[in-house]
């Protein structure tokens, strides 16, 4: 037997993937309604306010409404050893919860970047000035640090608790070439380089966009959407499907089956859902 501390080694074909994923597009394309989908119960942590309305008549859903709470809430999330984050773990594993969702990280961005502001003041250097209009390199510094703490730590819970994690989060404006005005990239509205960094953290980055009630889902990178990447799915013939789904019925494709077959299948890459 191989240990490490507490934690013992084990055959790679018995391990267990967890299923976490970054779902990122427009707004009222279809996000929350497939973070739905996912194995129940499922608790959504919620920083966009009335982001679960489209779920209130669903009765295995859980909300966890911080939209109003205060900036500072964001300092919560910085360690695992807060008392809200033991309290949440523990919860998870009481109520016996087999999702998390958060949404949105854009949201809860924000809110730390407005906390940091107002506390960056007490570790800027020199003349550096910490305002919402010159956030300066400590204001942008405090902001990435909590978003990407919060993201690890939570992170961190699901794998002890053996619990899925998917996050929400809105698409930015896209960058475009100043000469040319072609666009280069689009890519999370999380700012600076947290919309690349956060990703590596996950198995699954899938854009998601609705054209004409047509809602498709892009789980390899094409064009100037990024970044994008799929543990799950084959892509060798398409790097997109289009998801089918009745939110009102309940009827259609759901995280929760391609989850299933992908387990079944030992975690090795699925078929694109047709």
């Amino acid at each position: 037997m191989i240990t490490f501390g507490a934690v013992q080694a084990v055959p790679l074909s018995d391990r267990v993937e967890s299923f976490t994923s970054i779902l990122w597009g427009s707004p009222g394309c279809g996000k929350t309604t497939l973070a739905y989908t996912a194995p129940k119960p499922i608790l959504f942590i919620q920083f966009d306010t009335g982001g679960t309305s489209s779920l209130k008549s669903r009765n295995d859903v859980i909300r966890l409404d911080l939209s109003g709470e205060s900036d500072a809430l964001t300092d919560k999330f910085k360690s695992p050893d807060t008392k809200e984050m033991k309290e949440l773990e523990r919860s998870l594993i009481e109520n016996e919860i087999k999702t998390i969702v958060l949404d949105s990280v854009t949201s809860f961005a924000d809110k730390a970047f407005a906390h940091a502001i107002k506390v960056g003041v007490n570790f800027a250097k020199g003349n550096e000035r910490v305002s919402l209009e010159a956030p300066g390199f400590t204001g942008y510094g405090i902001k990435n640090m909590l978003v990407t703490q919060a993201i690890r730590n939570l992170l961190s819970i699901t794998v002890r608790s053996k619990t899925n994690f998917i996050v929400i989060a809105h698409e930015d404006l896209p960058t475009r070439d100043h000469k040319t005005n072609t666009i280069l990239h689009q890519t999370l509205n999380l700012g600076s380089s947290l919309a690349f960094e956060i990703p590596r953290e996950f198995n699954e980055v899938w854009h998601m966009s609705d054209m004409n009630g047509s809602r498709k889902v892009l789980v390899r990178p094409k064009g100037y959407l990024k970044p994008i990447k799929t543990r799950m799915f084959d892509t060798t013939t398409s790097s997109e499907f289009v998801w089918k789904y009745n939110p009102v019925t309940d009827i259609g494709e759901k995280i929760e089956d391609w989850y299933t077959q992908w387990q079944t299948n030992n975690f090795n890459k699925i078929g694109l859902p047709k």
